[in-house]
C-alpha cells in the first residue's frame, strides 16, 4: 500500500516562513507530496486538475477558492489543512453544504496557534511602546545614547495601565489573558457579550466612546 499523496498548495516563500524545515521535511518523508514549486499560487481550474488522487489538500495564505468543480474531481480527498487563519474565502458556505459535509471532509487550521502569536505580539509591542523602546533603540543606533533625555520619560508603564480592547475575538481573549500578572484594568467593547461574559474574562464591558476616552492603551482585534 503506497503513501497517501497530499497535493500541498501553498507558494515556496510561504512554505519559508510558516514551515520549519524540519516539519516540512517530516510530512515528505511520511506522504507522496505534490508540491507547488512556483512563486505563484495556483489557479481554482489548476487545483481541480491537481486534486484527483489525492487524500489531503494544504493550503494558505493565496490560495484560490476552493469551488464546486474542485470538490467534484478530489475523489479521495479526506483533509484540508489551511497553513493560515480563516477559511471563509476559500470554502463558501454552499461548497461546505454540498461537498465538505456530506464527504465527512475534515478542515481545520492553524487559526488556535496564530491566535497566540498575535495576542504574544501585542502585549509586547503595548510594553515597547509604554518604555518607548523604538525612540531609545533609534536614537542608540543614530547617536550612541541610550535613555536620551530628549525623549520624555512616561510616568505609567504598562502595570497599572487602562487597557481598551475593541473586540473579544479569539486573539483578543488571549490579549486579556495575557495581560494578567501586570494589573491592568481592562475595557471592552463587544456588542456580542454580556456584562457577565467580560466579567468573566476580567473585564469591564463599556461602550466604544468611553474606551476611547479612559484608555491609556487602545488594541482593536475585531474580526475583518
Amino acid at each position: 500500500m503506497g503513501k497517501p499523496k497530499v497535493l500541498y498548495l501553498p507558494t515556496p516563500e510561504h512554505t519559508r516562513k510558516v514551515f520549519r524545515k524540519e516539519t516540512y521535511g517530516r510530512m515528505c518523508r511520511l506522504f507522496e507530496v505534490r508540491a507547488n514549486p512556483e512563486e505563484r499560487n495556483y489557479s481554482s481550474e489548476e487545483v481541480a486538475e491537481l486534486v484527483p488522487g489525492c487524500d489531503a489538500v494544504v493550503t494558505g495564505w493565496g490560495t484560490p477558492s476552493l469551488t464546486e468543480e474542485v470538490f467534484r474531481m478530489a475523489d479521495r480527498l479526506r483533509i484540508i489543512a489551511h497553513s493560515a487563519g480563516s477559511v471563509k474565502h476559500m470554502l463558501s458556505k454552499e461548497v461546505v453544504r454540498k461537498y465538505v459535509l456530506p464527504k465527512g471532509i475534515v478542515v481545520f487550521s492553524a487559526n488556535e496557534a496564530i491566535a497566540y502569536n498575535v495576542a504574544e505580539a501585542t502585549v509586547g509591542m503595548m510594553i515597547m511602546a509604554k518604555r518607548r523602546f523604538p525612540e531609545h533603540i533609534d536614537a542608540f543606533r543614530k547617536r550612541g545614547v541610550w535613555r536620551d533625555p530628549g525623549i520624555p520619560w512616561n510616568g505609567q508603564f504598562l502595570l497599572g495601565s487602562t487597557v481598551g480592547i475593541v473586540g473579544a475575538s479569539k486573539v483578543g481573549r488571549l490579549v486579556m489573558k495575557f495581560l494578567e500578572p501586570f494589573g491592568v484594568r481592562i475595557l471592552v467593547y463587544d456588542p456580542y457579550i454580556s456584562e457577565w461574559e467580560a466579567g468573566r474574562l476580567g473585564a469591564e464591558k463599556v461602550e466604544l466612546e468611553e474606551l476611547f476616552r479612559l484608555s491609556d492603551i487602545v488594541t482593536v482585534h475585531a474580526p475583518a
